[in-house]
């Protein structure tokens, strides 16, 4: 099995060189955190007071951390929701004239196109214990955010120029675009949930769009808990990114078609490991109103676990179950090169056996001429899959041929009970499209 791409980062996190815990530090007011983050304030810790404060880009701008090498956190009493920043709004111009608001659906009415960022260089930043509420529902609910306008929105946004920081315990609820649009290197968002809360009306609502989107290199996603997002749950660009340990459920919510997880046809090396990705049988007519915005299309749409594009992708023991589309859905529309599905976890030799199982349709499907797309897969290495128990084939190769090192099934699987078959690979080139044995499944 090859590891020898990952870098030092994922083994990092996981030991815990991201700490989640702060030294005791004095609660503050708002005043005096703001003064704390800013380039000239002192100390290691910049704790806020517990309270709710509302960001609406004029009276209290977006929260910025000007300052490298300290924690920003909230004060818990009870949980983290003790301390809140929620996107507010307001009408003066001139908070948009100076880039600091767009203009939202309500006419005459702004708000700050992020609630907590980093100024330019700042690393080595720790932001944990708040919640985070965009408020996509606000003036009593009389006003929903479905624009594409609000691209320009994200609760936590980490710039290019920074690195080493960590988005840790923050719950995150109705972002009306993105919640995390984490661009900087080196850096995560861990052990947080989105999704944990609703609108005035009841509404399920993580965030209109993406909850964790990932550019640039060497960040990712861990031990997070991501519900009802509008799109992905977590998605992928750039190079060498990470997705481990995520519970991911119901996700594309709001805009249908697609996957729970999606990498961009532009990333590579990334490592999706150990995840859990269930679809708990959702499904949405397009047409229809969800969370209030309508569902784009008019058909019904049947969401993927895992939607993956670009090259060297690595797949290792994910338990993607119960989505009503495919589990793990490949390529098609754009090429991709030597991809590996593997059941075992290569940061923990002992974890469990995870399935790919009670999908909608297929288990594990690599797209092809055969069906009617334009580009086939080029490369796949498949160590021991598990995959049980779908409503069309395990898995389809649909077009699949070999590269050095990347000619199929290594020797075995643990392929059962799905109702089409285990494995089609019609127009499929590879040297060993079939395992030694379909049932060596290591034990759960």
């Amino acid at each position: 099995m090859r590891t020898s791409f990952f870098s030092s980062v994922l083994t990092a996190l996981i030991v815990g060189s991201f700490s989640a815990t702060a030294a005791a530090a004095q609660a503050l007011t708002l005043s005096q955190f703001l003064n704390c983050i800013s380039a000239s304030g002192s100390g290691g810790t910049c704790q806020l007071a517990a309270g709710t404060y509302v960001v609406d880009g004029q009276t209290l701008p977006t929260i910025t951390i000007n300052r490298s090498g300290i924690t920003v956190q909230g004060t818990v009493v009870s949980g983290v929701d003790d301390t809140t920043i929620q996107r507010g709004f307001t009408t003066d111009q001139s908070c948009f004239n100076s880039g600091q608001c767009y203009s939202t659906m309500a006419t005459g009415v702004y708000a700050p196109t992020s609630l907590i960022t980093l100024g330019s260089g700042v690393s080595n930043v720790t932001i944990q214990d708040f919640t985070v509420d965009g408020n996509r529902y606000y003036d009593n609910g009389t006003v929903i955010n479905c624009e594409n306008g609000d691209q320009w929105f994200h609760d936590v946004w980490v710039p290019p120029s920074n690195s080493s920081v960590n988005v840790t315990n923050v719950n995150f609820i109705n972002a009306p675009q993105d919640a995390v649009l984490l661009e900087g290197q080196n850096s995560a968002v861990t052990s947080s949930s989105f999704g944990m809360g609703t609108g005035p009306n009841g509404y399920k609502t993580s965030t209109r769009s993406t909850a964790i989107f990932v550019t640039q290199s060497n960040n990712g996603a861990w031990y997070n808990t991501i519900y009802y997002s509008g799109s992905a749950g977590i998605t992928l660009f750039g190079s060498t990114q990470y997705a481990y340990g995520n519970t991911l459920v119901e996700n594309r919510f709001e805009q249908g078609s697609g996957g729970q997880v999606f990498t961009n046809p532009s990333s590579s090396y990334a490592s999706i490991t150990a995840n859990v990705v269930n679809g708990n049988y959702f499904s949405v007519a397009g047409g229809s109103l969800q969370n209030g915005c309508v569902v784009p299309g008019t058909q019904m749409v049947y969401p993927s676990g895992i939607e993956s594009y670009g090259s060297y992708q690595r797949f290792f023991d994910n338990e993607v179950a119960n989505n009503t589309g495919t589990g793990i859905q490949l390529g098609g529309s754009s090429p991709m090169t030597d991809i590996e599905v593997s059941s075992s976890n290569p940061w923990n030799s002992s974890d469990i056996l995870r399935y790919i199982e009670n999908n909608g349709y297929r288990g594990i499907w690599f797209l092809g001429p055969s069906e009617g797309w334009p580009y086939s897969t080029s490369g796949v290495l498949l160590d021991d899959v598990a995959v049980r128990n779908n409503s069309d084939w395990g898995l389809y190769l649909d077009g699949v041929s070999g590269q050095s090192g990347y000619e199929g099934f290594t020797a075995d699987s643990c392929i059962s009970g799905n109702t089409a078959g285990s494995i089609s690979e019609p127009g499929s080139s590879l040297q060993n499209p079939y395992p030694q044995n379909y049932d060596t499944c290591k034990t759960e």
